[in-house]
């Protein structure tokens, strides 16, 4: 075989490769938990830190004060979370559940129904939002200390210290983030915001 065709088949296996080295990295990135990672970030992520919302977007900064006519509302947002440890097959957080709103939140409701009690939901997650890809961590209810502290009722600019400990063991490879959801039963109806329920951490691992 002369040396003009085999360089000539040389080329075409190169630029072979090459394209399937493209469309590899296209699919990669058309996964939805990607496509989440990439677009739409409604709070940034900080290493080792809570995950803090971003900035409003609202021209006018009047616009984003809360309307004083407005009848009182409860509003939980999960905030100042940390990594009190982190080993090779659990984690410990600790977080504060605040009530930003305007009025008192019950916590436990009246103690029977599961349904009526804050519950609390942690995924491990490829983004900063939960997806149908997050995978589920652990979850818990208002402990009996911060049940005890407030009476059961959350005053409006009042925070509780929590704490969560779980193991790492169904957490892939490649999820970086660990998402926290309060109110995750819906317990509280009417939220002054309800976008606001999921904060979270990147641990460094």
């Amino acid at each position: 075989m002369s040396h003009p065709v085999c360089f000539y088949r040389f080329l075409l296996s190169v630029r072979f490769f090459r394209w399937f080295n493209f469309l590899f990295i296209c699919a990669l990135f058309s996964l939805p938990e990607f496509v989440d990672c990439a677009t739409s970030f409604d709070f940034q992520i900080k290493s080792d830190t809570t995950v803090l919302p971003a900035a409003s977007k609202t021209a006018d900064p009047k616009a984003a004060q809360p309307d004083s006519t407005a009848a009182p509302c409860i509003d939980l947002i999960v905030d100042s979370v940390s990594v009190l440890s982190l080993t090779s097959g659990s984690v410990t957080l600790q977080y504060f559940i605040r009530n930003i709103g305007t009025a008192p939140a019950p916590l436990n409701g009246d103690g029977a129904l599961v349904k009526e009690k804050v519950a609390v939901q942690f995924f491990f997650s490829g983004s900063n939002r939960i997806t149908r890809g997050s995978i589920f961590a652990h979850s818990a209810f208002v402990s009996a200390d911060a049940l005890k502290e407030t009476k059961g009722v959350l005053a409006p600019g009042k925070a509780v210290r929590q704490t969560a400990k779980f193991s790492l063991e169904n957490k892939p490879r490649f999820y970086k983030v660990i998402l926290i959801e309060i109110d995750a039963l819906n317990a509280i109806e009417n939220e002054c915001d309800e976008t606001n329920n999921v904060s979270g951490i990147v641990p460094k691992w």
